[in-house]
């Protein structure tokens, strides 16, 4: 199915169930313990908050919410009727209340934004209706980079993109292949389209075929950032992202974090965006390889 995409003022305000309104569009990129981050709002209900928001760096660490509430400030959203409190940082959801943190900055009255500020911690029991809550997009490190050989699209027709990718075990100091399971890895790639895509609606997506205890299996990126097991047809590869205008350079961050044993392959590539059927994919014949031991 074709996405569409309704674009807002960034003024556009949303109506909150606890009496308050959250600007759409605000961002804020910070610098946190576990990576760096844009933050924006969401709006949901409270039932949809495990799907959403459960994926979130900071969802049952409640110290790491009070971390990301006290970086991003006021900077990324506030309620519209106290533009002195930022969204919330959910960690936690019981049946009877929503763990949040929140940056608070009002004065006395709660009119107004004071000098100093503070994280909140609190428990909201309203449940009821749409609230807003912040998500985060972890932004593609700067790893070192090696280009893939044999670039290909698979109807044949020849093209001029290049593809790279590359890992690091310290936050891109340093390039390598060879990890521990004690390593935090970082991989990542960039997709220069075919000059004459450049421009044009398409997807990315990315493969991992592993082979643990001799066992080879693939799975796929979705767009949700979780892998998903790949049946390797390409009617039912999912796309790891939607691009609605494919640039000269597209950034892609395959993973991040402590990977299990074994010998790992990744093959990353893109298409023009297909309704129906099977896209034609411009990709590596190459894949790039590392290798986890204990």
């Amino acid at each position: 199915m074709k996405k569409f995409f309704i674009y807002l003022p960034l003024n556009f305000l949303f109506i909150c169930t606890f009496g308050m309104n959250i600007a759409l569009g605000d961002t804020s990129t910070i610098s946190t313990s576990v990576g760096v981050f844009t933050i924006t709002t969401i709006d949901i209900s409270s039932k949809d908050i495990v799907e959403k928001i459960s994926g979130q760096p900071w969802w049952g660490n409640q110290e790491l919410a009070e971390e990301f509430a006290n970086l991003a400030k006021l900077n990324f959203g506030t309620q519209y009727n106290q533009s002195c409190v930022a969204a919330s940082f959910a960690f936690d959801l019981t049946e009877n209340s929503i763990n949040e943190a929140l940056w608070y900055q009002c004065v006395e009255g709660g009119i107004g934004i004071s000098e100093n500020g503070s994280v909140n911690v609190r428990s909201e029991t309203n449940l009821t209706g749409i609230r807003s809550y912040a998500i985060a997009k972890k932004e593609v490190p700067v790893v070192p980079q090696q280009s893939l050989a044999k670039i290909t699209r698979t109807d044949g027709t020849e093209t001029n993109s290049t593809i790279s990718i590359g890992s690091s075990s310290d936050n891109g100091e340093t390039y390598s292949t060879s990890f521990t399971v004690d390593d935090e890895v970082t991989l990542t790639a960039k997709i220069y389209p075919d000059s004459g895509d450049v421009g044009e609606e398409g997807e990315l997506y990315v493969v991992m075929r592993s082979t643990i205890d001799g066992k080879k299996t693939f799975s796929a990126l979705n767009e949700d950032g979780n892998w998903e097991p790949w049946n390797a047809s390409l009617k039912t590869l999912p796309a790891a992202k939607y691009i609605e205008s494919l640039g000269e350079v597209e950034n892609i961050l395959i993973y991040s974090g402590k990977i299990t044993a074994g010998e790992r392959l990744f093959y990353v590539g893109y298409s023009l965006f297909t309704a129906e059927g099977k896209p034609v994919i411009t990709t590596s014949l190459s894949p790039y390889k590392i290798i986890v031991s204990e």
